[in-house]
């Protein structure tokens, strides 16, 4: 279904499976592994894999290798 996160706190990693919602960050932040250190990035912050008309938005992710990761979307 359709989410907001809570902008107060600080998430980990997000795997969307389904199609047709809307992730709505409201400027809520995704807070990797590798802290500040772009050395030790690792991880994906947001991943989906086979879904369709998802909207993401007003979401910060830092400390990661990748930030959105899809894979046969659209």
């Amino acid at each position: 279904t359709d989410t907001q996160l809570d902008p107060a706190r600080t998430y980990g990693p997000i795997v969307i499976q389904a199609s047709n919602i809307t992730l709505d960050g409201r400027g809520a932040t995704l807070k990797g592994p590798g802290g500040e250190d772009p050395a030790k990035f690792e991880g994906i912050a947001i991943s989906a894999d086979g879904v369709s008309g998802v909207t993401v938005r007003n979401v910060n992710a830092h400390g990661w290798e990748t930030g959105l990761s899809l894979a046969n979307c659209s």
